[in-house]
């Protein structure tokens, strides 16, 4: 009986298609002419069509070209793009970026963070639009060779350097971006100042891979893709320690990192500042604002909470030794769960600092603690993100429940790892996948399910470190790339000199960025 019939089309991977289980055909709804234009029926039935992102049969190769959105013009969007567009022939691609220009995070307006960006408590955080998580004095924490795309390379003599140190300014990254846009002529393909509101199921439209998406923008309009790219970054929402309790009353100003602004010498002069972290942003900022405070505090944990001891409960911390050009910065291997109003500070294992000299007011608190994901554009319907754990998904990537298949995926949510490379090894093998070409490939469902429940903690689901090399190189092989071409192109060195930043950084500390001996190394 037709009316009872379900018919699947099965595409050049594990996915399946959702397809009408009636006898009245799916066909799209009115389209803009692009839309029109890129919409060709690949596999029709008396019971229901599937269309979009077929085989290619040799028709008009118009038709046949699909349309991909892009979420994000930073640098996880425009290795995307980049990588799409190098088969244009297929793909027909538009990136959506919020801001007024590419880059993502490293677009930072120095007059307008200058003027606007203040610390804000975060007792007193009104929900007004955050400022950049960037700050005016970041260099990076890689060298920029190491940093830099596959395709394009960071190199410290081209046309647009203005910074040609190892280790260079934002600025200078920002416009290792721009360039790698021009390079590429990705320009043409990003909508500037539209942001993406909402992306929902086409009711009108599906794939013979998955569900096509229907994707409002700020400006109203509401457009129809094949298959979306999310690269939204992950810098959005503040991550605040659900550990920490602020007495009522306490003149303690405790604010988060992506308000710092290096500008604002008055707030930590002569301060006991205490920070929160001990990634790249939080040593740069206790290195900073000890060339001000009386006292720098740089916290970081080494056990969790469960494995941690009550030994402590009412003593004085324990502090390392004094550090730092000023002689004034100390480590403490636990971080804070209490401020009283006094300014007393408790510890997760129960030790106390107690205020000393110090007036309540006088102690200063910066979480430098990362940032939670956010995609308030999706429905949480098939994959849920709380704790930053985007899941589930296979390789960081794909959702791998219900009917999405491979035409929603994710770009740049692993962590601790060398960005830009790794962004262009899972933009490929998406590109792959989409285009019906055969030599891609998923992994097994074993290997799916392993992937799935790898058993970490859930907000490290997505931190890679040393993995990050073999990941890399994984994604390549499947997108069908042989070994020794991969290896080509994700060249050793690249790992090497990431090693050795790392054992220079710890041998050099707060010097390492102008204390590089990499011309030593057999790169």
């Amino acid at each position: 009986r037709t009316d009872s019939m379900v018919v699947v089309a099965v595409g050049p991977s594990r996915w399946i298609a959702r397809v009408s289980m009636t006898n009245t055909p799916i066909r799209p709804g009115p389209l803009s002419a692009s839309a029109r234009k890129s919409w060709s029926p690949t596999c029709a039935s008396g019971v229901g069509d599937v269309v979009g992102l077929g085989a290619r049969d040799g028709g008009d190769d118009d038709n046949q070209r699909r349309r991909i959105a892009v979420i994000g013009g930073g640098a996880a969007g425009l290795a995307a793009a980049k990588v799409f567009l190098e088969n244009s022939a297929v793909f027909d691609v538009c990136v959506f970026e919020a801001r007024a220009n590419v880059g993502g995070v490293w677009d930072y307006n120095a007059a307008q963070n200058s003027a606007n960006k203040r610390l804000v408590d975060i007792r007193k955080d009104n929900g007004a639009p955050l400022p950049s998580p960037m700050y005016r004095s970041l260099r990076t924490n890689l060298p920029r060779e190491v940093m830099a795309y596959m395709s394009f390379p960071f190199a410290s003599d081209a046309e647009f350097v203005r910074d040609a140190r190892r280790y260079p300014t934002h600025e200078e990254v920002q416009r290792y971006l721009e360039a790698y846009a021009d390079a590429f002529h990705l320009n043409k393909h990003i909508r500037l100042d539209t942001e993406v509101v909402k992306i929902t199921r086409s009711e009108t439209r599906v794939t013979n891979l998955g569900p096509a998406w229907d994707v409002l923008t700020n400006n109203g309009t509401m457009d129809t893709f094949d298959a979306v790219v999310v690269a939204n970054g992950h810098y959005a929402l503040p991550r605040i320690p659900s550990q920490l309790t602020i007495e009522q009353g306490a003149p303690s100003l405790v604010v988060h990192s992506v308000h710092y602004n290096d500008a604002d010498h008055d707030a930590f002069r002569n301060k006991r500042v205490v920070v929160v972290g001990t990634g790249a942003s939080g040593v740069d900022i206790a290195m900073e604002v000890a060339e001000y405070a009386d006292e720098v505090i740089l916290c970081y944990r080494r056990q969790s909470m469960a494995e941690s001891t009550s030994s402590c409960s009412g003593n004085p911390i324990e502090l390392g030794p004094t550090r730092g050009t000023r002689n004034n910065i100390r480590d403490a291997r636990v971080a804070p769960t209490h401020v009283a109003k006094d300014g007393t500070l408790t510890f997760e294992d129960g030790s106390v600092l107690a205020r000393g000299d110090f007036a309540a007011e006088d102690v200063v608190v910066v979480l430098a603690t990362g940032y939670h994901v956010s995609f308030p554009f999706l429905d949480a319907d098939n994959i849920s993100w709380d704790d930053n754990n985007v899941r589930p998904l296979v390789e960081h990537i794909f959702p791998t429940q219900g009917d999405i298949g491979p035409t929603l995926s994710f770009i740049g949510l692993p962590w601790k790892v060398v960005p830009f490379p790794l962004f262009e090894c899972q933009a490929l093998w998406i590109s792959k996948l989409l285009a019906g070409d055969t030599s891609a490939t998923m992994p097994s469902d074993v290997v799916i399910k392993e992937s799935v429940n790898a058993g970490r903690p859930a907000h490290h689901s997505h931190m890679l470190g040393d993995l990050q090399w073999d990941y890399n190189l994984n994604l390549l092989s499947l997108a069908g790339i042989s070994s020794s071409s991969a290896r080509q192109m994700h060249r050793s060195w690249r790992q090497r000199m990431y090693d050795a930043s790392g054992r220079n950084k710890r041998a050099r500390g707060d010097h390492y960025r102008d204390e590089s001996p990499f011309d030593e190394l057999d790169l």
